[in-house]
């Protein structure tokens, strides 16, 4: 595998926890709406829903983006990029 095929590798598993963090914050920890969220974070109900829903990964939000949802969401920044390990209830 080449640096390229790694370095999109890399950055689809981002945009992945990305999507994964921000539905667990936004359905499970806080019940928040998309619109809900777009009013308290400058951004567009479009790109929540677009970040949400990437399953493929595709999507690249900039730091910006991040730093205003997670400051909407009341979570630091770390919490939306960092990968977690959610343990089910047969684990626990």
């Amino acid at each position: 595998m080449n640096i390229s095929m790694l370095a999109e590798k890399k950055t689809q598993n981002l945009a992945r926890t990305i999507s994964d963090n921000l539905s667990w914050y936004m359905n499970i920890t806080m019940r928040i709406s998309n619109k809900e969220l777009a009013n308290k974070s400058g951004v567009s109900e479009s790109t929540i829903s677009l970040l949400k829903n990437d399953t493929d990964g595709k999507q690249r939000p900039d730091l910006s983006t991040l730093s205003k949802l997670a400051l909407g969401l009341g979570v630091d920044f770390l919490d939306l990029v960092t990968e977690k390990k959610v343990i089910t209830a047969k684990e626990a």
